[in-house]
């Protein structure tokens, strides 16, 4: 029930305070005496839009204070309790300030709430009945508090509408779970096909780093085989003489002279030496230019293998 209203700077109305008996309360005046501002401001305690043209002229802000006595186990104790509400003594305060600049704020006890939440709050404490008001019984959800009062089964409808909520919330809880659960067996599913597919594959270790440099190497083939056959020619020589011969003629003669002077003992021998690590060489380069048999096929098969 509505208790008392505070309405300060709203409209025409500078101050003024309301107490209501729980008897009848009857606003009379003439015509322009203010009773429709009144009850514009109790539309406004109740959820209604309001915005800065309702603020009084001069003023910074308008403001509406209600008080508003909530019986235990009703649904407006239900309905606080629900949103984390604290009721003092029976009674709780509601505020609603109105700025120039058409901002609202709003508070139902210490708590600050939206104007949909304050409009959830009216319905639960006042009715207003007004010249078309009948068509609410119409409405489901009237007929039913209707039924509900006329039962007395408040308590009952609070315990059941607990019940439901506590239901609906495990109901929520279930499809989370039901939904992670999905979400793992699915996670489940494509790692199991991933490692499949890496047992497929079969990598080794610097498997990667091996097959770059072999197809580092048989990309650059042309280049190498060609310094290499260049190298050996030179070494062996073809058209001309190479220098394995002219290293072998060399060393012919200088052993020749060694026959005539043993001074020349260290020369023959530098040389001889000279005579076999080329020739080393010369069949170390040839191995390797035999290395290079790769074939188109061979470069795409290990393309195809780095690929995976």
């Amino acid at each position: 029930m509505l208790e008392s209203l505070t309405i300060k700077n709203y409209v025409l109305i500078s101050e003024l305070e309301l107490d209501l008996s729980s008897q009848l309360t009857v606003l009379t005046g003439e015509t322009g005496s203010g009773k429709s501002i009144i009850l514009g401001a109790i539309a406004l305690i109740l959820g209604e839009k309001g915005d800065k043209d309702l603020v009084r002229l001069g003023a910074k802000q308008a403001e509406l204070t209600a008080t508003f006595s909530v019986e235990e186990n009703s649904s407006l104790a239900s309905f606080l309790a629900e949103n984390e509400i604290e009721v003092e003594d029976g009674y709780i305060l509601v505020r609603r300030i109105i700025k120039d600049n058409g901002r609202n704020v709003i508070t139902i006890g210490e708590a600050t709430v939206s104007r949909a939440l304050l409009a959830q709050f009216g319905s639960l404490c006042v009715e207003v009945s007004s010249q078309h008001a009948h068509q609410a019984l119409l409405k489901e959800a009237e007929q039913l508090k209707i039924v509900d009062r006329y039962a007395d089964s408040l308590t009952l409808y609070n315990n059941y509408k607990e019940s439901y909520l506590k239901y609906k919330n495990a109901e929520s809880r279930l499809e989370e779970f039901q939904s992670l659960a999905d979400k793992n067996k699915a996670d489940e599913d494509y790692l199991s096909f991933c490692v499949k597919e890496i047992e497929s594959v079969d990598p080794h270790l610097g498997e990667d780093d091996t097959l770059k440099a072999e197809l580092d190497k048989i990309s650059s083939s042309e280049v190498l085989c060609d310094s290499i056959e260049q190298a050996v020619a030179n070494l062996q020589g073809r058209e001309s003489e190479g220098a394995l011969t002219s290293l072998a003629k060399a060393f012919s003669y200088v052993k020749k002279a060694y026959s005539k002077d043993d001074k020349l003992s260290e020369f023959v021998t530098r040389l001889e030496t000279c005579q076999i690590e080329l020739e080393d060489i010369s069949e170390t380069l040839q191995e390797y230019l035999r290395s290079f048999n790769f074939s188109p096929e061979e470069l795409e098969a290990k393309n195809e293998r780095l690929a995976q």
